[in-house]
Formats: C-alpha cells, structure tokens, sequence
C-alpha cells in the first residue's frame, strides 16, 4: 500500500476534507483517487458518486445534522465524480447495485427525481466504465438489508478492502477472509438484481410514468 501513497504525490492535491470526518471515509476519499475499481452495494438512495446537483442540494435540505449537510461536505462528493467520468485519464470502473426504492423514492420534489434518473439513464447507457444493476423489490432479502458497502479493488496486486457506515460510525474491513465475505455478498446481489441492459430499462420506465405525472 506504501507504493499507491508515494505514487499520489504526483497526483493532483488530494481533497481537503472536514475536520472530524471519519478515519474510514478519509480513507475511501484518498483511495477513489487511486483505486483501479469500485463495486457497491447501494442503500435507499442513489450512491454519491452516481448523484446529481439538485439531487445532492434537495438531499442535503432533508439532513439533521446540520454539520453533515454544510456545502463543504458535498463539494468532497463532486470531486469524487471525477473519477468515474470517462474524461478522467484513467477512469474508475464503478459497478453499483442499488435497491429499486433508490431510483422510486422522491427526494426533493419528482421534478429533482425525473432529472437524476435521467442522469443515472445517460450514465448507465454512455459510460463503458459504470455499470448500473437495479435489485426489485420481489427479489427479496439479499443480504444487505441493514446498509450499503463498497469494495475498493486495485489493479497492481494490492488487497481490496471495504468500507461500509453504520448510524453510528464508518467503518474499514481489510481482513482477507472478511473481505472475501463482502465480495461474495456482492457477487450474490449481482445475481439477484435485474441485469445492467433490464436495470436500465426499468430506470427508463420510472423516467415515463414521472414525465407523464
């Protein structure tokens, strides 16, 4: 791991993040910037990386903690994006799967929900990097039910590890037999969830019945 830190120091400086943000999640910012790929297993809303501006700012007026939805904190989100976006030399690739109440539920107003699915549709069908896959809610319990995680894999042989937040805290995984467990949690709900072309589809679905509302 020392290798990817003394790499970064050619890199653009990193992201300057809040005072008192989590050990974990400084970790996970630092490493966006120098991971080979992320697979996540969304919650109920669409993962940062995958928000838009209005959705992120109607997001960021339902927060109860007034320190969590400061501006600051959702600038560190924006610059994260950059890393999937297919302009980046050398763009994340960025495998989500998020449950159906993520692209259905309203944050803000349908007018701030219409805008991010159309975002989520473009990305889906344009970025050759991100691939998105929708779980429906007939698919039952896929192991996930109590939050999200993300496994964090590099392409120069050094272990993935995962992160995960809990209401209380973030945390960091990297036992090789518990991470191993994380990956097989995924590779379990990639199973279950539609496949990227039908979540597409479905995405494109909720799109008409919000134009049409």
């Amino acid at each position: 791991m020392r290798e990817l830190y003394e790499a970064a120091k050619s890199e653009p400086k990193p992201v300057r993040l809040p005072s008192g943000t989590p050990s974990a999640f400084r970790r996970l910012v630092y490493e966006t910037g120098v991971a080979w790929r992320m697979r996540q297993v969304g919650g109920g809303l669409v993962p940062g990386l995958l928000q838009n501006e209005k959705y992120m700012q109607a997001l960021r007026a339902t927060l109860a903690d007034p320190e969590s939805s400061q501006p600051k904190h959702f600038g560190v989100r924006n610059k994260r994006q950059k890393r999937i976006d297919p302009a980046d030399p050398k763009p994340l690739i960025y495998h989500v799967i998020m449950d159906e109440i993520a692209v259905t539920r309203q944050v803000g107003s349908a007018e701030v929900l219409l805008d991010e699915l159309q975002h989520l549709a473009e990305v889906a069908e344009s970025w050759e990097n991100v691939t998105i896959q929708i779980v429906p809610k007939e698919a039952g319990d896929y192991g996930c039910g109590a939050g999200g995680m993300t496994l964090v894999d590099y392409d120069n042989g050094e272990p993935s590890w995962v992160y995960f937040e809990s209401l209380a805290d973030s945390h960091l995984v990297d036992n090789p037999e518990d991470v191993q467990r994380f990956a097989e949690l995924f590779d379990r709900a990639a199973r279950i969830a539609l496949s990227p072309d039908k979540s597409i589809e479905f995405i494109r679905q909720q799109i008409e019945v919000l134009e049409k509302s």
